[in-house]
């Protein structure tokens, strides 16, 4: 399983077998600074995960995004598709939602 993570300045990659971690990856391995928000940087970082699966002998992956689909995901994940060599079986979008909903507005006092 591959798991996703994007925050606002960087993208976090980790693979897990079971619940033991085979490798994490974030822009920040080639780019810094702002570089690392690109989408650009995304892409490297999904193919660079996908190439050292594949050295490991992984076949086939399970992708979990965890967080806010955007244009960096989608390049995250383009990496991950341009190997031919490592099957994505799945990709699943985990949105985090308060449990309270949102907060009541305050009340208008005339």
């Amino acid at each position: 399983m591959v798991v996703v993570r994007p925050t606002n300045n960087n993208l976090f990659i980790t693979a897990q077998l079971g619940a033991k971690l085979i490798c994490w990856l974030s822009c920040g391995f080639k780019f810094h600074g702002p570089r690392r928000s690109l989408p650009l940087a995304a892409e490297a970082t999904g193919q660079h995960v996908s190439n050292r699966l594949v050295a490991m002998g992984v076949k086939s992956v399970q992708i979990r995004i965890c967080g806010v689909f955007s244009s960096r995901v989608k390049a995250g994940l383009k990496g991950f598709f341009s190997s031919d060599k490592l099957q994505v079986s799945s990709v699943e979008l985990i949105s985090f939602l308060s449990h309270n909903g949102l907060r009541a507005a305050k009340v208008r006092r005339v």
